[in-house]
């Protein structure tokens, strides 16, 4: 959804329910990366986090990923970090991104803009948050081979600011308790149904002539 879109509708999503211009935005920008969230009005926004986004199928963010890595393991465990865990990003909580476009679109400002956090936080204090929020031990497990992105990325609100005496204002730590509490229900309730599904499967193959369940979690979402 553009911005230029936007502005068109504007009178019709200030009708719609918090909750459905919410998901709407959601949807539409929390599972693209910085550069695809570019949009015809040449606003760019941060990585979000927050409830019903993308957590897994390498899609998913730093913030979602490390959620469900930390909800999958029990009270100690070993995850895999992506690099040395040393590169530092910044992550908007998904309201604010909501409040943010409702504030550029009332305003008459055209030119390049950005959206997001200056909150900067290497990828190790983003998992030791994690695990504090979990209440569990968790030992880094450093995989150097695989994509780590670049060293360091941050949002410069200072334009931001300017135009709308604004800026997103929620701290990193209080955006991610909803988020990992979210994908720790998900993540249980895939296992929960996944143990079912293999207790079909075993029925279903040892009865005659039966033919075997397919079963996938995610048709539970």
């Amino acid at each position: 959804m553009s911005f230029r879109c936007a502005r068109k509708t504007r009178s019709r999503l200030t009708q719609r329910k918090a909750t459905d211009l919410r998901n709407c935005i959601w949807r539409s920008f929390v599972n693209t990366s910085p550069k695809t969230a570019v949009c015809n009005a040449r606003r760019t926004f941060s990585q979000c986090l927050g409830p019903l986004g993308t957590y897994d199928g390498g899609r998913e963010k730093a913030p979602a990923a490390i959620c469900r890595k930390v909800a999958g393991i029990q009270s100690k465990g070993k995850i895999q970090i992506w690099g040395d865990g040393k590169q530092t990003r910044s992550f908007m909580y998904i309201d604010d991104c909501i409040e943010g476009i409702c504030r550029i679109m009332r305003s008459d400002y055209s030119a390049p803009l950005n959206l997001g956090t200056d909150e900067l936080v290497t990828v190790d204090e983003l998992v030791d948050i994690v695990s504090q929020i979990a209440g569990k031990t968790v030992e880094k497990r450093y995989d150097t081979s695989r994509p780590q992105g670049v060293r360091g990325r941050n949002s410069d609100n200072s334009r931001l600011r300017s135009v709308l005496g604004w800026e997103p204002n929620t701290p990193l730590r209080q955006g991610l308790v909803p988020t990992y509490r979210w994908i720790e229900e998900r993540i249980a309730r895939e296992r929960h149904f996944g143990g079912i599904a293999a207790e079909w499967h075993t029925i279903a193959s040892g009865a005659d002539n039966a033919k075997m369940i397919r079963w996938s979690p995610r048709l539970i979402r």
